[in-house]
């Protein structure tokens, strides 16, 4: 049942994956901005996109260094 379960969601995610990928090579201007799963829009406010983003993000998970 586990393994069913398992490689349902494997089949799943490399579909998703196909699709991204078909996406990006054959239309990039209309590549999704958030992924296809995104239920909130708000969730994307929580994905660090420039560099200093990034590094503020780094410094709050692992202190300053």
């Amino acid at each position: 049942m586990r393994l069913s379960t398992e490689s349902k969601q494997t089949d799943y995610l490399n579909f998703l994956l196909g699709q991204y990928i078909a996406t990006g090579v054959n239309d990039p201007k209309n590549y999704p901005k958030l992924p296809y799963l995104t239920k909130d829009k708000d969730e994307s406010k929580h994905i660090a996109t420039t560099d200093s983003q990034r590094l503020a993000m780094v410094r709050i998970k692992y202190g300053k260094k």
